[in-house]
């Protein structure tokens, strides 16, 4: 994370206030002040213009120090921006920034825990509310063990998994759009927290749905932008995944979500459940990813002429004189160019 990024999510190092401060530059002071004079309908005097940013330890302006409610409500809700804020997308204090600076709302997506979407599903940090909804769907015992993890027996034992448990960086409560409830849970479980790897941009995929909305699609979708996440916004290179012997369920969101099997591993150890299991794991790369989002057509004497512009023609035409028989990618040369990177 950016320490130069300020709770709001604008950038302090462009902050010309921070400019002047570094710089001791007293002509920028005074531009500074009117702009801010004019901006906020008050007068601000050249030497309230201190601040090295209002994240990092040193001088801060008045404004930034004791004043902005912004920076108050996050020191007091002890998050690091407020992109780690369940509230961050409705937040009256916050809206105003973020609805006319489009990069703040970048910074705090990449600061902290981004609200990631799909039609018909909000995937957010879990909240200590939902603790009700929580117990009410983890108590039943056709969901937790063939998970790896016993029934919950009270809202208290579910409150103390949200904070303890359920806290992870990249771990979000599945919510249907229509209200917002809690229905499941998925995770990005990052180096230091999985035993599938010990690379930085590798990742295990976990994940468990309530019983109600079992069949419905809803896990494979929820997967599938997560794991869209894990490649596009945090920068994962690979993504594991696992599960116990009889779990068929979590088995079929794998394969459709086309991870590959690995290995199977007998006896494993799962302590939550104080027992042993066979697991077998899969993983997705990145390029594997990428090849999947493509589409698969005949190719047309226009796809052969496309890539003879890019490719030696001869050698080219050689291997594809039954081309209209061959199925070849529909792809662009940007795509093929991430894939090739």
């Amino acid at each position: 994370m950016k320490d130069l990024i300020a709770y709001c999510g604008l950038d302090c190092e462009s902050c010309d206030a921070r400019r002047a401060t570094l710089t001791n530059d007293d002509e920028l002071r005074k531009k500074t002040a009117a702009d801010w004079s004019r901006l906020n309908g008050v007068e601000i005097p050249p030497e309230a213009i201190n601040c090295l940013g209002c994240r990092v330890d040193g001088v801060k302006s008045p404004y930034c120090e004791s004043i902005c409610p912004i920076r108050q409500c996050a020191l007091k809700k002890n998050v690091a921006t407020c992109g780690e804020c369940a509230e961050m997308e409705t937040c009256e204090k916050l809206a105003p920034i973020v609805k006319n600076n489009e990069s703040a709302r970048k910074n705090l997506h990449v600061c902290g825990k981004m609200i990631l979407e799909t039609e018909r599903l909000s995937l957010r940090p879990w909240q200590e509310s939902d603790a009700e909804n929580l117990f009410k769907y983890a108590s039943n015992p056709d969901v937790g063990p063939i998970a790896g993890w016993p029934p919950h027996k009270s809202i208290e034992e579910s409150l103390g998994i949200i904070k303890n448990v359920l806290n992870g960086k990249e771990c979000y409560a599945i919510c249907l759009k229509d209200d917002g409830k809690a229905i499941g849970a998925i995770e990005l479980k990052l180096n230091g927290h999985t035993d599938k790897t010990d690379k930085d941009d590798e990742c295990e995929l976990g994940y468990w749905l309530c019983k109600p909305f079992w069949g419905k699609g809803i896990m494979p979708e929820a997967a599938k932008e997560i794991i869209r996440h894990a490649f596009e916004d945090i920068g994962m290179s690979k993504n594991w995944v696992g599960y116990y012997e009889g779990n068929e369920k979590s088995k079929r969101v794998q394969e459709k979500c086309n991870f590959r099997f690995q290995h199977k591993s007998e006896n494993v150890d799962v302590p939550l459940m104080h027992e042993k299991r066979t697991s077998y794991v899969s993983s997705l790369t990145k390029e594997e990813w990428l090849l999947h989002k493509l589409t698969f057509r005949k190719a047309t004497s226009a796809d052969i002429d496309s890539v003879c512009a890019l490719v030696d023609e001869k050698a080219y035409l050689d291997k594809t004189s039954n081309h209209e028989r061959t199925l070849v990618y529909a792809i662009s040369r940007e795509e093929w160019e991430k894939i090739e990177r």
